[in-house]
């Protein structure tokens, strides 16, 4: 931490960056926030928004992914269910930081009609081996890749609330509230 704190000294604003290669060998990659930079990343963060918005509302994206247990789940075959999709990676630190959030949703819900299921590039081992530390109680879907880009998914924690006729409700990013405000969606629908 103090290395990373001598950092924001020297640069201001630290930028992190990850890419699905690197996770797999536990690189992250810092760099200053210069302008040019913090441009770039507007113009991406509009077109990334633009992108999620025009998803709400709209028939969400089909998938059939197996879970750690071997267990098919299949999007369409969860019609008359909410689903609550959670968009993460082992490495992501806003991710793993409202995975208690999540798990306290996940048993407040857990006799109603809600499918909690959390989608990851990382492969099975890579899972397993975070679950020890970080135990989450949602329904863990390795190697999400081409669901990623189905949903268009770019920036991670994204969640996704689709209603029980399956279409996307709510669209979140990485929230401190993130289970107040998956909570509202659910109760709402």
């Amino acid at each position: 931490m103090e290395k990373l704190d001598s950092l924001k000294q020297a640069w201001g604003r630290v930028l992190f960056a990850h890419d699905k290669k690197d996770d797999e060998k536990g690189i992250v990659h810092l760099m200053p926030m210069t302008d040019e930079i913090r441009q770039q990343l507007e113009i991406a963060n509009t077109k990334r928004e633009q992108a999620m918005e025009s998803m709400l509302n709209k028939p969400a994206p089909d998938f059939e992914m197996k879970d750690l247990q071997g267990k098919s789940w299949t999007l369409s075959k969860l019609r008359g269910k909410i689903v609550v999709l959670n968009f993460w990676f082992t490495s992501c630190a806003p991710c793993v930081q409202e995975i208690p959030q999540l798990n306290a949703l996940v048993c407040r819900n857990e006799n109603e009609n809600v499918v909690f299921l959390a989608l990851t590039f990382n492969n099975a081992d890579q899972i397993k081996a975070f679950v020890k530390k970080h135990p989450f109680n949602f329904k863990l879907l390795p190697n999400s890749a081409e669901t990623d880009k189905k949903y268009q998914v770019s920036l991670w924690p994204t969640s996704i609330v689709i209603d029980k006729a399956g279409y996307i409700k709510r669209i979140m990013n990485s929230s401190l509230q993130i289970e107040q405000e998956i909570e509202s969606v659910i109760n709402s629908l």
